[in-house]
């Protein structure tokens, strides 16, 4: 039932009397404030400080002083009242949990903001060291701002202190991971996994942290263990394509220090390891007539249908390049490596990026096999923050098959394109679909992207497009990569 303005400033003595005489009753006191914000009233703020300076603790007036804070856009004032409440009446869970949902709220538009949010919950933390929501929250800024040691540093001690916080035992398993200590980053999953059963998501992160440190037989184990689903615990039976890729990754390490580059047969040997339970996105020649597509066959969700797309693509990109040699490349999203190589041929000095344990091995046997593996470096991550400062000191940066990935298309070119000379950016979109920027905001990974808005957007930003006619005219042939494009991306 909606009130009028009459009705309410009626009400609202009888409210304040009630909740005055009921200091006991939060939900009195909440109600009376919803009265005078309804009305506009400047008391709101002052009458929540003056509870809380009295040391209020139930959750209910929080909540709604969060949901004030919200619609207001106050959160620099609300976290200033919950830090003056805390040096009157330290330790108040509430007001802790208050200041790591206020800090930083909007650190992504504004960096300041995150500087802010750090020390504000920095000094929190001395209050309670083992809080695990300040402790998860902090460490999230710190890792999604690029400090991953130092959000390591934030959250171990409340880890040890409580290993069932399962959203710590996220993050601080992240932050390993972004420091490239995988092993590290299982560890806390599996002690993590000692409380409590881990969820699909995690199980799949710990076996990626074992297989890509080398710890097989305990990733195999994970594929067997219970994890959490809404109705209990259940084994995943869906995890039998990553028992296949254990199997083809364990199969590989037993020879791969026997393996000679130079040696045909064993680079055939490698490649069909290499193609257990995975087939191949990209075709790497292995021997005479003989090639990766051959001995594994080609992924599913590729959008491959000719064995010589990746070739003729990679000649159309490093024919456009021209002499590359002594030059910086990142190669986000690389997959079996073809085109790390192919700029490491070309002398570039290549960082290649994936996430994907059985991808990476399989780009640095490549890259060994093709005499380059010493100018390719294998980073086993996604594109965070973080590696802002890599990108910004890149002469090229390949983003081939990337961009439809992104959740929040915005917010990720904003990290993929300061920075490199040059963005190559072979994109399936489609050039019928428009966009506002609210639709790039809620794109979701596997989406279609839209064209003409993508275009739009990087000329917005700054730069000019040189579109490769031929390889759209290539993939149209094709119905699995019709609606692909090639750009040649340089700011203006």
């Amino acid at each position: 039932m909606a009130f009028d303005a009459q009705q309410l400033r009626a009400a609202e003595p009888r409210l304040r009397q009630m909740a005055m005489a009921h200091p006991d009753r939060p939900d009195l006191f909440v109600n009376w404030l919803a009265v005078l914000e309804a009305l506009g009233s400047p008391e709101v703020l002052r009458n929540f400080r003056s509870r809380f300076a009295n040391g209020e603790t139930a959750q209910a007036v929080y909540d709604a002083f969060l949901a004030f804070c919200g619609r207001h856009s106050i959160s620099d004032t609300g976290t200033r009242v919950m830090q003056a409440m805390l040096v009157r009446t330290p330790g108040i869970k509430s007001a802790l949990s208050a200041i790591a949902s206020l800090a930083g709220e909007d650190w992504q538009e504004d960096p300041a903001a995150a500087e802010r949010a750090i020390k504000t919950l920095e000094r929190a933390r001395t209050l309670a060291p083992t809080d695990t929501t300040l402790a998860n929250r902090l460490g999230t800024l710190l890792l999604t701002s690029g400090r991953p040691e130092r959000a390591v540093a934030a959250m171990q001690a409340a880890f040890e202190a409580d290993p069932s916080a399962a959203r710590l035992a996220s993050t601080l398993a992240n932050a390993y991971a972004e420091c490239e200590l995988f092993s590290l980053a299982a560890d806390v999953l599996i002690a993590h996994k000692t409380t409590q059963p881990l969820s699909r998501a995690a199980a799949h992160r710990l076996f990626m942290y074992l297989t890509t440190s080398g710890r097989l037989q305990e990733a195999r184990a994970v594929l067997d263990q219970p994890v959490a689903t809404d109705n209990g615990t259940t084994s995943l039976p869906e995890f039998a394509a990553y028992l296949s890729e254990w199997q083809s990754i364990a199969a590989y390490s037993i020879f791969e220090d026997r393996i000679d580059p130079g040696n045909a047969r064993h680079r055939l040997m490698a490649g069909t390891l290499l193609s257990y339970g995975k087939p191949y996105r990209h075709n790497i020649a292995l021997a005479d007539g003989i090639s990766t597509f051959d001995v594994g066959g080609i992924m599913e969700n590729s959008p491959v249908e000719d064995p010589s797309f990746n070739i003729y693509l990679g000649d159309l990109i490093f024919g456009r390049l021209g002499d590359i040699d002594g030059q910086t490349a990142v190669d986000i999203g690389g997959a079996d490596g073809y085109f790390a190589i192919r700029a490491a041929q070309a002398g570039a000095a290549v960082t290649y990026m994936e996430p994907d344990p059985l991808f990476g091995i399989r780009a640095r046997a490549f890259a060994e096999m093709a005499g380059v593996g010493d100018r390719v470096r294998i980073v086993r991550q996604y594109l965070r923050l973080q590696h802002r400062k890599l990108l910004e000191s890149t002469d090229i940066c390949l983003s081939l098959g990337l961009v439809y990935h992104f959740n929040n298309v915005i917010q990720n070119l904003k990290y993929l394109m300061p920075g490199p000379r040059i963005h190559v950016i072979e994109v399936d979109g489609k050039s019928d679909l428009q966009w506002s920027d609210a639709d790039a905001i809620a794109h979701q990974d596997g989406e279609p992207i839209s064209l003409p808005w993508l275009k739009d957007h990087l000329r917005k930003l700054g730069f000019e497009i040189e579109e490769i006619s031929e390889w759209a005219e290539f993939a149209a042939r094709y119905p699995k990569s019709r609606g692909r494009e090639l750009w040649i991306v340089r700011p203006l």
